[in-house]
């Protein structure tokens, strides 16, 4: 897909490295980028106009060029096209692991170290910042391994066998009895409990206690 949009030719050089640095700050919102520079490989140069009609990527991607076209125009008739390759430089903000860690283990502040990361290494899985507490790995992590939203997901309130209470509400009868989590889960996310020999679905109303209300 590809995004469009007028300019006038007056000082379309600038507002072209304008456009492309908010582009990328809208593709990678997660994503500090220290000196960025916007530049370009050809030299290919615009005939007279008024009014200049850009086509870019909806996506940029900073291990290849941004392949940009513009179409010029005197009013309402076009007078020619320029193609444009667009690369960029600078530095991303990241975050590495200061000791191997291991899968399920919550990242806290002295877990985390900020490195630079080249910006041909930067995607859309990319992260600058997390919450120190709020996360936790997907799989094992060594030292120095660059964290990125593939590799965290939010921290679990309970762990999978982990005993709760479970309080069960069926008219006009409330009971509650202990059980057992067979999933990692979060507060106020449904959650599967083992009473005995049956399996039930609830709602982790919080870190220790499970409320179903139909069985």
């Amino acid at each position: 897909m590809v995004l469009a949009e007028t300019m006038p030719c007056d000082g379309i050089d600038d507002v072209m490295t304008e456009a492309l640095a908010n582009h990328i700050r809208e593709n990678y919102p997660k994503v500090e980028i220290a000196g960025l520079t916007v530049n370009r490989r050809d030299s290919s140069a615009l005939p007279a106009c008024t009014q200049v009609s850009v086509t870019m990527p909806m996506r940029v991607r900073f291990a290849v060029d941004t392949v940009v076209k513009l179409d010029a125009y005197n009013g309402d008739h076009f007078v020619g096209r320029s193609t444009r390759l667009y690369y960029f430089s600078g530095s991303a903000k990241g975050i590495a692991l200061t000791h191997a860690m291991s899968r399920g283990d919550v990242i806290d502040e002295s877990d985390m170290d900020a490195v630079l990361i080249p910006l041909d290494q930067v995607n859309t899985a990319t992260i600058s910042h997390i919450d120190p507490g709020m996360f936790q790995l997907r799989s094992n992590g060594l030292k120095g391994r660059v964290l990125d939203d593939w590799s965290i997901e939010p921290r679990f309130d309970v762990a999978k066998g982990q005993s709760v209470r479970v309080i069960v509400h069926k008219q006009p009868v409330t009971l509650t009895v202990k059980g057992s989590v067979l999933d990692n889960g979060r507060i106020g996310r449904t959650i599967r409990v083992a009473l005995n020999d049956k399996i039930l679905v609830g709602t982790l109303h919080d870190k220790n206690t499970v409320y179903i209300d139909h069985l």
